[in-house]
């Protein structure tokens, strides 16, 4: 008798089977997962070379306010502050100079009888290249930092 109470019940659907569903959800979502992670990993070693490149600048600024017409000293002191290849560094100095009223005036030229100020721009870049496979997107970048300091 038990063998006919048996037939009886009713059989499960396939499509009502959800044994397994959180496991192909998973393998779905992973791929896009750790593309998020290699994007947020290759943003933050970007962000790394920046500011190590604006530590550097800062350092040939530096420099620069004793020597602020030393182009060659100045780029001496960024490529000994950085550990990079100084073949892929930019590096670029200018000397401006300004009267106390903010406006542009040439070195040589005196403001209302008094020496104008002086200022030394550093400006640092190099081609950033991703060690991660989400660099392949972007495409080329360069990374680059900057350091204004007062030269007298």
């Amino acid at each position: 008798m038990r063998l006919g109470f048996v037939a009886l019940r009713p059989k499960r659907s396939f499509c009502g089977e959800e044994r397994g569903a959180v496991a192909v959800e998973f393998a779905f979502a992973t791929p896009l997962l750790l593309l998020l992670l290699s994007g947020a990993i290759d943003f933050g070693l970007a962000l790394n070379q920046s500011s190590s490149l604006t530590s550097a600048a800062r350092a040939g600024a530096q420099y620069g306010m004793r020597f602020p017409s030393d182009s060659e000293g100045i780029a001496q002191a960024v490529t000994k502050a950085v550990n990079y290849d100084p073949a892929t560094l930019t590096i670029t100095s200018q000397l401006t100079c300004e009267c106390a009223d903010g406006s542009a005036v040439a070195c040589t030229d005196t403001c209302g009888g008094a020496a104008p100020r002086s200022f030394v721009t550093v400006n640092v870049s190099m081609p950033y290249s991703s060690p991660l496979p989400t660099g392949l997107m972007l495409g080329p970048v360069t990374v680059s930092g900057s350091a204004v300091f007062r030269a007298n």
